[in-house]
């Protein structure tokens, strides 16, 4: 019901026990288990964090890999495993230094591992300046074979933050968006949109008994509340460096209403064991 459109209006007819979970819906069933007073001034946890004056914090990108003989599907008791698996201090654009924190996270159900999410998260110190960086406008380099039109609302955005307990403030609280970090509006959330990304392959081009063993993606530039955004798909050519397994490769992205990319990634599809 929070993705809108995207999905079915009743869970209960349509995703029964034993239904396998669309790819990136784990996000919703581990939140994190912190109080408020250990939360940071922006809301966000402090588990990975680097101290000041890295405290302005965006989602970078990440992945995710299935184990096609061992989907995690509805019913199942699940563990998840988080570790850091990597700190990296880059210079960025105009001399400015942003931390890259990657992470781990390794979800098992009774029959093993189900699913690796890694995903890196970037600090940065705050402009003094005033004002957000400005991505550069790149566009698209092909033309896809589906895509659909998505109009994140703040009620999509609270249900969001709600479900997957995220109290990162610039999601929700247009006030610190805006003045504090500088954002003309409240960020639709790095994994909701990657969440979204999926969807046109969900929907229209994955045949019956195929399920995504791979998704690599990265954030290129935000995207705001009430702006809407296109997500685009398109099949791609096998090259020999995939995996034996794999039956079709999709490029995907999303394009912000300028029409520059937001967010893009690759899929990688086999057949479900």
């Amino acid at each position: 019901m929070t993705l809108s459109k995207s999905t079915p209006s009743s869970s209960t007819d349509s995703f029964p026990n034993g239904s396998p979970l669309p790819v990136n819906w784990h996000h919703a069933f581990f939140p994190p288990m912190i109080g408020e007073s250990d939360l940071g001034q922006d809301g966000y946890e402090m588990t990975h964090a680097p101290p000041a004056p890295f405290l302005a914090r965006m989602w970078a990108g990440g992945g995710v890999e299935q184990n096609p003989a061992n989907l995690l599907r509805v019913g199942q008791e699940m563990v998840m495993k988080t570790r850091c698996t990597g700190v990296d201090v880059k210079e960025g654009r105009e001399g400015k230094v942003m931390v890259f924190v990657s992470l781990e996270k390794v979800v098992e159900n009774q029959f093993g591992v189900a699913l690796t999410d890694t995903r890196t998260l970037v600090y940065m110190e705050k402009d003094k300046e005033g004002g957000p960086v400005k991505p550069k406008l790149v566009k698209p380099r092909r033309q896809a074979d589906v895509s659909m039109e998505v109009h994140p609302t703040a009620i999509q955005l609270f249900r969001y933050s709600a479900l997957t307990f995220n109290s990162h403030r610039i999601h929700f609280d247009h006030e610190y968006a805006n003045n504090v970090e500088d954002h003309p509006a409240c960020l639709v959330h790095g994994p909701l949109s990657a969440t979204l990304l999926l969807e046109p392959l969900r929907q229209s081009l994955l045949q019956p008994n195929q399920v995504i063993k791979n998704f690599r993606y990265r954030a290129l530039s935000p995207l705001y509340v009430d702006q809407p955004i296109k997500i685009c798909a398109k099949q791609m050519a096998l090259i020999p460096t995939m995996d034996a397994d794999v039956e079709a490769s999709y490029e995907v992205w999303v394009e912000n209403p300028q029409g520059g990319l937001a967010m893009s990634g690759t899929v990688e599809v086999v057949q479900e064991q």
